[in-house]
């Protein structure tokens, strides 16, 4: 932190960057729609399509020094990316038009620069000082009905990382309850009357290949929709998952959240569902948790002890090895080997916890 420590620039096109130009893509095409005075249910797919082919043609010049047209392999990249935007692109916009969500706010940074619409996150700890959480909402949908305000969040997604409760417990995955939070601890300043948390999720940046025998378009489409159905959380209520997906009841497994019914219309086992007061208690937990991190890195807890979950480890993507030389063969190098926790295991902890039992510690 005080040498403040880059990794050395070179001419090339890494996976973060390629991240980054999904990103770019999608925020620039909700600022599209809105230079065009189009809404998403507006438009069809050769629109959508033709926005990002425009969107893509003017940010690849812009990237990294032209890089992108340096090589035969990155205008190869440009294609690509264009390939998978106007997947990405075309998708959302189904998502929306099966919805009555209304999406109402793109990249939204809460903290203390200029530019932020909202506030940090204040966090005291219990000594006293205060920290601040700051970050930046990559989408906010809004559902206004009889029983006030429902909100999604959404986050976009490059890579392949999953939603677990598990690794919302341990600290590893606290980002979309830092945002739903955010949210709602800022409702009025963002004029969101009576506001309920409604879902948060991942949506993947894809274009998925389908092997299949069926020549049917219809059905391989269906399929592709399958394969990007959005990954996370929602709350149990069923008007809200409605609200989402209004076709649920009629096809029962979700092409929009992951989510499906049971005959009787109640919630199956494998629906990533919670009750209002749950996604609460996972709020709590995870402020409780920055509490706990943030005291440890002011007493200068510095120990190198990298996290294990099953068969990945944290050191596999980093950047600092060099610098942190953290090898099993020294004496002290070990790794801090986490239990994946099943869904309700987590939330009886959290339980446990809120009750102030003295087991429910974070292991």
């Amino acid at each position: 932190y005080g040498l403040k420590p880059e990794e050395r620039k070179e001419y090339k096109v890494r996976i973060p960057d390629i991240g980054k130009l999904f990103h770019d893509s999608m925020e620039n095409f909700s600022k599209q729609l809105s230079i065009e005075n189009l809404q998403w249910r507006d438009i069809d797919k050769n629109k959508s399509d033709e926005i990002v082919e425009k969107i893509i043609d003017e940010i690849a010049p812009q990237f990294g020094y032209n890089i992108l047209e340096s090589t035969h392999r990155y205008k190869y990249l440009v294609n690509k990316l264009k390939r998978v935007s106007k997947r990405a692109a075309w998708t959302l916009t189904e998502h929306i038009k099966k919805g009555e969500f209304t999406p109402s706010l793109y990249e939204l940074e809460f903290g203390d620069r200029s530019i932020s619409k909202v506030p940090p996150i204040i966090i005291e700890l219990p000594d006293g000082q205060e920290i601040k959480l700051e970050g930046r909402i990559d989408r906010i949908d809004i559902l206004e009905n009889e029983d006030g305000s429902y909100v999604k969040i959404i986050d976009y997604k490059s890579g392949s990382k999953k939603f677990s409760l598990s690794d919302v417990y341990y600290g590893l995955q606290i980002q979309l309850v830092v945002y739903l939070d955010a949210i709602i601890e800022n409702k009025d300043k963002l004029r969101i009357d009576d506001a309920h948390p409604g879902g948060v999720f991942y949506f993947r940046l894809d274009d998925p290949m389908i092997q299949s025998d069926d020549t049917d378009v219809e059905n391989i489409e269906r399929e592709i929709m399958r394969k990007l159905k959005m990954d996370g959380i929602i709350a149990k209520d069923i008007k809200v998952a409605k609200a989402m997906d209004r076709n649920i009841e009629e096809e029962r497994n979700s092409l929009v959240i992951p989510v499906s019914l049971k005959r009787d219309g109640d919630f199956s086992k494998n629906s990533s569902v919670l009750e209002e007061e749950e996604i609460y208690g996972l709020i709590n937990h995870v402020r409780n948790l920055v509490i706990e991190i943030a005291g440890e890195i002011l007493k200068g807890n510095i120990k190198i002890e990298p996290c294990k979950v099953d068969n990945n480890v944290s050191c596999t993507y980093c950047g600092y090895q060099a610098i942190c030389q953290f090898d099993k063969n020294f004496e002290n190098n070990n790794y801090r080997v986490i239990r994946k926790l099943r869904d309700d295991e987590v939330l009886k902890k959290i339980e446990s916890a809120e009750r102030g039992e003295t087991d429910a510690k974070m292991d």
